[in-house]
């Protein structure tokens, strides 16, 4: 679907900028809906593991297993590739935390990379959440490996990106501090390029 077809959004935008009082250029183009997969493996390196009991004490090595009450929390490195085949410096950070009771523990795992997150709930891990590029992102783990006799894993997972692409603007004054208005994100110092006299060229687009 094209951009400019959706009314939907040409009003309210057409309102803000009157509200920002902005003198804006809007540079034509055929924007239109754009996906993309990627597929992110990664060799995870444990780092850190923490057992909370119910009291607030923390349990020391070596752990048990985890009881009604208890909250793990396990910090990782990634490692693009596998245990086998990786890089050599880590470009990516997991924080994973699991709340026990007496089913089956409700575990959310935060995985940073690039300036973006993203936030997997359950087992095996869905996307619940995103920011950055990763924002209103689907997908899920389709392969976790333990590596034997270590506490690491081989972590394969499949990202679904989903966004509106909308255009160039050209503001004749642009304050980044007000970069997201009337659902226009515009996002980080790759989105836009300031010039000598105050002026910016902004990308912008709406999330679906």
């Amino acid at each position: 679907m094209r951009f400019a077809a959706n009314t939907r959004f040409i009003a309210p935008l057409a309102a803000c900028v009157i509200a920002a009082a902005l003198a804006i250029v809007v540079l034509p183009g055929g924007s239109q809906a754009a996906s993309s997969t990627q597929t992110l493996r990664f060799y995870e390196k444990q780092t850190a593991i923490k057992l909370t009991h119910a009291d607030g004490t923390e349990a020391k090595p070596p752990l048990g297993d985890p009881k009604p009450g208890d909250v793990l929390e396990v910090n990782s490195l990634g490692y693009a590739g596998t245990h086998t085949h990786h890089a050599k410096h880590w470009t990516s950070s997991t924080h994973l935390i699991c709340r026990f009771g007496t089913g089956e523990p409700d575990c959310v795992s935060h995985f940073a990379i690039g300036g973006s997150m993203l936030v997997f709930s359950g087992n095996p891990g869905t996307v619940t959440n995103g920011t950055g590029i990763y924002q209103r992102a689907t997908g899920k783990v389709v392969s976790s490996k333990e590596i034997a006799g270590t506490d690491d894993a081989d972590v394969v997972a499949k990202i679904h990106l989903r966004r509106y692409e909308g255009g160039v603007m050209r503001f004749t004054h642009f304050d980044p501090r007000g970069a997201t208005f009337c659902g226009l994100q515009i996002h980080e110092s790759a989105s836009y390029t300031f010039k000598r006299d105050g002026s910016a060229r902004v990308r912008w687009w709406l999330w679906r």
